[in-house]
């Protein structure tokens, strides 16, 4: 398929065989069309855009001076090798991308597509991401000039674009609320300590290149993984765009608790004073969202609390939760006098 969208003539016929689910190759042994497992990349090559986009392989960062990989990759670059500004050279390969994606699901069979290629993922900017200074700098010591893309212009990207999204949901979720309360939660929603216990989670540190002498340090330094999960978040929205970057930062405020402000659980603090106070188990809120399907915001809301309304807002109803108890535990306080 490769040689064909490339316009190599004389395939027409394979072509046919490939569509069809290759029977020349396993008619014989009782295989059946839907038997057959189809793609054009795999996790460990060419991605796709990196097949229209190169005519010839380029691991240099490896650090293996460009020995391994495969030369035979039947890929096509239309004029420029690498990206370019070229409008219709890159009007060219978008197209060539879908035309390999049909291709690969009118097929008989099974598709196997790469995770991203349908969005135009390219290996530069992940790599990019977990590439610590350090790590540059000791190949530039031993002869390598490998340039200096390292994740500290990503992490600037994706931090900027994770305040933004956090923001804006805050905004939109919460018209009533001043500027001070929105800086003060999109600060709990975004602090380091928290996208360190992400990057925790995801076990970034393992596999961020670090230089040797760097490595018995920085493996254990909190701030690696926060950097890291930034410029991840910064990777991906220059090799997806938006909603995929959109999309992660929502996922991973949803499957982890978001931060605190220091000291006792509000949920945990509120529920103790109410019961100290009134004798009865603790109101539960209401709760609405807004926003997007895939980030949505909750606000979860006590009607005629101690004379007001108590509201919060967070990414999940346990993080509004949260914010609405602490609310009310401030309310108490200042009603008592405390």
């Amino acid at each position: 398929m490769r040689s064909f969208w490339k316009g190599e003539g004389g395939l027409a016929a394979e072509l046919g065989y490939r569509l069809s689910g290759s029977s020349d190759l396993y008619q014989s042994n009782g295989r059946r069309p839907y038997a057959s497992i189809n793609l054009v990349t795999a996790h460990d090559g060419f991605t796709l855009r990196d097949l229209v986009s190169y005519n010839h392989k380029h691991n240099e960062a490896n650090g293996e001076n460009n020995q391994d990989g495969h030369n035979d990759n039947r890929s096509w670059n239309y004029g420029v090798e690498g990206p370019t500004d070229d409008p219709e050279i890159n009007a060219l390969r978008a197209r060539q991308q879908r035309n390999f994606l049909a291709t690969l699901l009118l097929s008989q069979g099974t598709p196997m597509i790469g995770g991203g290629d349908e969005i135009g993922r390219t290996q530069h900017y992940p790599l990019e991401a977990l590439t610590h200074r350090s790590w540059l700098k000791e190949q530039r010591d031993q002869g390598l000039n490998l340039g200096d893309a390292d994740q500290q212009r990503l992490e600037f990207l994706g931090d900027a674009f994770l305040g933004y999204v956090v923001g804006r949901a805050l905004f939109e979720a919460d018209r009533e609320a001043d500027e001070g309360a929105l800086t003060d939660r999109r600060k709990r929603l975004v602090e380091g300590k928290w996208l360190n216990a992400v990057g925790e989670r995801l076990e970034v540190q393992k596999v961020v290149r670090l230089g040797k002498g760097e490595e018995a340090f920085q493996r254990r330094n909190e701030r690696l993984c926060k950097d890291t999960v930034e410029a991840l978040i910064g990777a991906i929205l220059l090799d997806g765009g938006d909603e995929p970057a959109r999309a992660l930062i929502h996922r991973l405020m949803t499957d982890s608790d978001a931060p605190s402000e220091a000291g006792p659980d509000p949920i945990i603090a509120f529920g103790e004073e109410f019961q100290k106070r009134f004798r009865s188990p603790p109101p539960e809120p209401e709760y609405t969202s807004t926003g997007e399907d895939h980030m949505p915001m909750w606000q979860a809301t006590l009607e005629r609390w101690n004379g007001t309304t108590v509201r919060g807002t967070g990414t999940g109803k346990k993080d509004a939760k949260r914010e609405a108890y602490r609310n009310a535990l401030a309310s108490i306080h200042q009603h008592a006098g405390d």
